[in-house]
């Protein structure tokens, strides 16, 4: 019998092979994997080099189908089970019931049943997280009480994280109808807080306008009022009156539009990221500090991100000063018209990265703001009825950053004089944009580095312009374009070819332009590769065809 002679593997084609293709550890797997395993030679690599190849197969690890896949990892070798074995373990699961499937519009119901893997992981200490996931018809009283029995003993887990899913053909129901469990709930959130003591960090997760879940969810959290360090709700939360969250370090809460329950009470000094999702009216700052002066200081609050519902959204701010001396990271968004956090809101010297996509009401408004500077700045606009008065706001407004990425997203009328900030390195434009202008916004901005055009024309350049200036071996423009996608219409402008031509030879640092199928058209690059060097270095596509600036010709389709 002939002997296979396995050739070695780096350790980086390795972690390829396994991110290539999202490897599971399934049993087809794990054969390869200890193919693998004796080809990269990895018994000469010390443990943590393993140990970071293992944890690649853990990403995203989120089901109890995964954790089943994981126990495959453990057969591999005793290297690998010596080091699998935590992160195997690190996650208990528990289920109840299952989703009901539909069959032609009829919902068909499945056999409630308990899943875990509890049992294995309460023998040892492993665990850090516990996933609970519920799908319930009228309410979830009966499957919580059964999802407390489950437990033996305390579980040392930290982080818990809970889906309360009313099947399809169960309508949530109103606030009002949620109130008769409230009492059940309490005792329900009470035991659970005595199996799992040691839980710092809470992830809610379930449709928004589930008050049930509200009622449950704000309960758990006043259970670890005086430890809880970390809350992602997907819902707003019912949390009884005198709970304040005096350790709460990570606060991010998408709301129901209608604000149906308060922000918490906090304190925000603590406070270190702070994320608003959809909020609709009625948010009030004051929530936070119930007995607190005019003044809200959020002393270590490094990152904040506002999401609006709709244009009469806002955030009632009640005569209150909010002071963030340490913010780095800004984001408002959403089709709002008034965002009061832009006028009033006390912002350190200089800021890190600024996130706004709005309209024009918005973008005067942050040109009306005492606004810091910013290292990245990042604007989309939203067209409104202001039209261009959107593009000259966010003109303005760009000056304030030294790294900045500006897109215009509706069709508005934009000239070169619109874009003169020179700390532009990223532009996207929707509007329809010529050539000429093209050249002119190029020319003026030293520090663009991509360029995204969704409707360029050549209407206002021929061929004959085109050519006359490829003849002249002119030096290229000043320009640090590295990458350039390119969008128009190839059956209106016949000599769209040539200008695309034109960009590729007058961008010195251009390394990717994408463009879409136009008529082919045959260039014979290697007549200007002395003038123009970098055409060796350009990737180009044109639909799926792909050019490679080392070819003696460009042939575009």
């Amino acid at each position: 019998m002939t002997k296979v002679r396995l050739l070695p593997i780096s350790f980086a084609a390795f972690l390829d092979i396994i991110q290539k293709d999202n490897l599971q550890a399934t049993p087809k797997n794990i054969t390869l994997f200890s193919t693998l395993f004796k080809m990269a030679q990895f018994s000469t690599l010390p443990e943590d080099i393993h140990y970071l190849i293992i944890k690649q197969l853990f990403e995203n690890s989120c089901t109890l189908s995964d954790f089943r896949s994981q126990l495959y990892l453990l057969a591999v070798n005793n290297t690998w089970r010596n080091i699998a074995l935590p992160l195997v373990y690190q996650q208990e699961f528990i289920q109840y019931g299952q989703p009901k499937q539909r069959n032609r519009g009829v919902a068909l119901s499945t056999e409630p049943a308990i899943t875990t893997n509890i049992g294995l992981l309460q023998e040892n200490k492993y665990a850090k997280s516990i996933n609970i996931k519920i799908y319930y018809e009228d309410s979830p009283i009966h499957e919580l009480n059964q999802i407390i029995e489950v437990f033996s003993d305390k579980s040392p887990a930290q982080v818990l994280d809970i889906n309360l899913s009313p099947h399809i053909s169960h309508n949530p129901g109103s606030r009002r109808d949620a109130e008769q469990y409230r009492c059940e709930l309490f005792e329900i959130a009470t035991k659970l807080a005595g199996v799992l003591p040691d839980t710092n960090e809470l992830n809610f997760n379930g449709i928004t306008n589930n008050h049930v879940a509200c009622i449950f969810y704000g309960q758990i959290v006043a259970q670890y009022v005086d430890t809880l360090q970390i809350i992602n709700s997907n819902h707003s939360l019912d949390i009884p009156r005198g709970c304040t969250l005096t350790k709460l370090k990570y606060l991010r809460m998408n709301f129901d539009y209608a604000f149906t329950y308060p922000l918490p009470a906090i304190n925000p000094s603590n406070l270190e990221y702070l994320g608003l999702l959809n909020i609709g009216t009625g948010l009030s700052w004051n929530d936070f500090q119930p007995d607190s002066s005019d003044i809200i200081n959020f002393a270590n609050l490094t990152d904040l991100r506002i999401r609006y519902f709709n244009e009469t959204a806002s955030d009632q701010q009640e005569d209150i000063r909010l002071v963030f001396p340490k913010l780095e990271t800004l984001e408002v968004s959403g089709p709002v018209n008034s965002s009061p956090i832009l006028l009033s809101a006390e912002l350190p010297d200089f800021m890190k990265r600024i996130r706004v996509y709005g309209n024009g009401a918005v973008y005067k408004q942050l040109i009306q703001m005492k606004m810091p500077g910013f290292d990245q700045m990042e604007l989309n606009g939203d067209c409104d009825d202001s039209g261009h008065d959107t593009v000259e706001y966010m003109s303005q407004a760009s000056k304030q950053g030294q790294n900045v990425s500006l897109k215009i997203k509706h069709d508005t009328y934009i000239a070169a004089s619109d874009f003169t900030c020179p700390s532009i390195v990223k532009l996207s434009l929707c509007p329809t944009i010529s050539l000429s202008t093209l050249l002119a916004i190029v020319s003026q901005l030293p520090k663009l580095e991509c360029l995204s055009l969704q409707n360029l024309t050549a209407e206002d350049t021929d061929n004959n312009f085109i050519e006359t200036e490829l003849k002249k071996h002119q030096k290229p423009f000043d320009s640090k374009m590295t990458r350039m996608a390119i969008n128009f219409d190839p059956g209106v402008y016949e000599n769209m070819p040539n200008a695309i031509i034109y960009l590729i030879i007058k961008m010195p640092h251009l390394r990717e332009l994408v463009a879409p199928h136009i008529y082919v058209k045959e260039f014979n690059a290697k007549a200007y590769v002395e003038a123009y060097p970098h055409i060796r270095k350009i990737s180009c596509r044109f639909g799926t065809r792909k050019f490679s600036g080392d070819s003696r010709t460009i042939i575009m389709l």
